[in-house]
């Protein structure tokens, strides 16, 4: 009868094992940072496209034709600048590194300049 309780607990513990990896895998699909250059229109999230009820930078480029949105990191830089587009959406030229998480494009900017 021991051995029967250990042997399924063993058996429940595997399952667990292998269906939390698969969900891991799935998870942390994402592409490596590359240094970009966007031109585009920079707006806040909360107040410009009132998307969300926290503040933070969006720049809206076209790409291909179809308008994309890129979420800028707020590092000293994506901080700084923030104010500048918070209330307003303005032109902006950004140089950073670019990376795609899931379906979302991140944005970590190096340089922000409005344009």
């Amino acid at each position: 009868m021991q051995m029967k309780k250990t042997l399924v607990t063993w058996t429940i513990l595997a399952g667990l094992a292998v269906g939390s990896g698969v969900r891991g895998a799935d998870v942390t699909v994402e592409t490596g940072p590359k240094v970009v250059t966007i031109k585009g229109r920079a707006t806040c999230l909360k107040n410009g496209l009132k998307e969300d009820d926290y503040c933070k930078t969006v720049l809206i480029a076209d790409k291909g034709g179809v308008p994309t949105k890129y979420y800028v990191v707020h590092n000293e830089i994506g901080q700084r600048f923030h104010p500048e587009v918070c209330a307003d959406t303005k032109p902006v030229k950004v140089t950073g590194l670019l990376r795609k998480v899931l379906d979302r494009y991140e944005l970590t900017p190096q340089r922000m300049t409005l344009e």
